[in-house]
């Protein structure tokens, strides 16, 4: 059985994901609603280079953040699909949940 996510499952899973702890609550992430699923993106301007120099407290932030996300859909009665992205720098940490694969 396919459920699809409505934009209602999206927003009501973002405000739950935005509620994820971070180092000095800096919240460094971006949630972006797109082609029918949700992206978490890194935010680098939001990074404390003084508390974070290596970015890995975004990273843990960021991945605080999907874990409620997915959580949020679960509790929806819309398991979440998706993945993350392999990506090259700490600032580019991504994942999307959607009915749709992963593209770029």
């Amino acid at each position: 059985m396919d459920i699809g996510y409505t934009a209602a499952h999206l927003r009501a899973a973002a405000v739950d994901a935005v509620r994820a702890p971070s180092l000095h609550n800096t919240q460094p992430w971006r949630l972006r609603l797109r082609d029918g699923g949700i992206e978490v993106l890194a935010d680098p301007t939001r990074r404390l280079p003084a508390t974070d120099p290596s970015g890995w407290g975004v990273r843990i932030a960021c991945g605080a953040t999907l874990f409620n996300l997915r959580v949020a859909l679960a509790v929806a009665g819309v398991p979440p699909r998706g993945g993350t992205s392999s990506p090259s720098h700490w600032w580019a940490c991504s994942a999307r949940w959607a009915t749709r694969p992963w593209t770029r």
